[in-house]
């Protein structure tokens, strides 16, 4: 089995007070070895590390079934720049997580995916997770035009959703 680990922090003026796992929401490639749930570091300077033991075993169910848990792409994010709206098409395994901040617990859904030889990279899904358009000013001779970022609506607060790298996510006002 492989080791997985997937990274959670926020900026240093909230906290992420609790992450516990979703009783029965392990959703493993068929065949695939696996742990029976992923393991809840407490967390290192407001980091919050969770490690599924399991092998991988990238498939179309997996990914179905994260992107109808999750309601489709528009609740759905990977770090991979050209993957904004968009949702897997293969993933090896995914679990839910409930996670604290302030007096609001969300559920998410974290999940594994590959692309090219040996590159894994990881999405997040939620109800709370939404895909925000803005206007970017236009410069010179060009138009505005209309970008994209991922935010989390959590306790009355918008916060940013950032991956700063495959498998790890930041939240940010």
């Amino acid at each position: 089995m492989d080791s997985n680990s997937v990274t959670l922090s926020i900026d240093s003026q909230y906290t992420i007070s609790n992450i516990t796992y979703i009783d029965n929401s392990l959703f493993v490639s068929e065949g695939q070895d696996h742990d029976p749930a992923p393991e809840i570091a407490p967390p290192t300077n407001n980091v919050w590390t969770i490690t599924l033991n399991s092998d991988r075993n990238n498939t179309s169910p997996v990914a179905a079934s994260f992107n109808n848990i999750v309601g489709g792409a528009s609740h759905a994010y990977t770090p991979l720049d050209w993957a904004l709206g968009s949702s897997p098409g293969d993933l090896n395994f995914y679990y839910g997580v409930n996670i604290s901040i302030g007096s609001e617990t969300i559920a998410v859904y974290l999940g594994q995916g590959k692309w090219g030889a040996a590159h894994y990279n990881w999405w997040m899904g939620s109800s709370a997770l939404i895909i925000q358009s803005y206007l970017i000013p236009a410069n010179g001779e060009q138009p505005p035009m209309l970008g994209f970022a991922p935010q989390m609506m959590v306790d009355g607060t918008r916060f940013a959703l950032q991956g700063t790298s495959d498998s790890s996510f930041h939240l940010s006002i």
